[in-house]
């Protein structure tokens, strides 16, 4: 059997591979993955390892309350990922707004100066550049690269 090399190796998140493992897990290594799931961030996957969860332990005859604390913390993981998501959403919905009415004064900017034909080139250039330099700022934060 040939072995692959490490760039034809398919690595997986940890959120997906964990169903597997609770699948096949014995009683000890099930108590194991108990305490690495409480104390893992987990940003995905969370209802598939709860629904794998449940049903290892049933195949295992573990008492309802014997759950170890995973449903529980895998849930409040799950809302905690879905309100971060949320907010990201906004901030780049504001984002994106700042960025079109900063866009907007640019194009009033360049039009008002083409119309009026009289303005002071250095005036009008200061106010330019004011305009791209908010816009620079407001595409690198709605980028993420603050």
């Amino acid at each position: 059997m040939q072995s692959k090399s490490k760039t034809e190796v398919e690595f997986r998140p940890f959120h997906e591979t964990i169903v597997e493992d609770i699948l096949t897990a014995t009683n000890e290594e099930l108590i194991f993955i108990a305490s690495q799931l409480k104390k893992s961030l987990i940003p995905a996957n969370h209802e598939e390892i709860i629904r794998a969860w449940h049903h290892r332990r049933k195949w295992m005859r573990w008492a309802d309350e014997d759950d170890l604390g995973v449903p529980a913390s895998l849930l409040w993981q799950k809302e905690a990922a879905e309100e971060k998501a949320a907010r990201q959403s906004k901030q780049v919905g504001i984002e994106l707004h700042g960025l079109q009415e900063a866009m907007e004064a640019f194009l009033a900017t360049s039009h008002n100066h083409h119309l009026s034909g009289n303005g002071s080139m250095v005036s009008w250039h200061t106010r330019l550049r004011g305009q791209l330099e908010k816009l620079h700022q407001l595409t690198t934060r709605a980028l993420g690269k603050k």
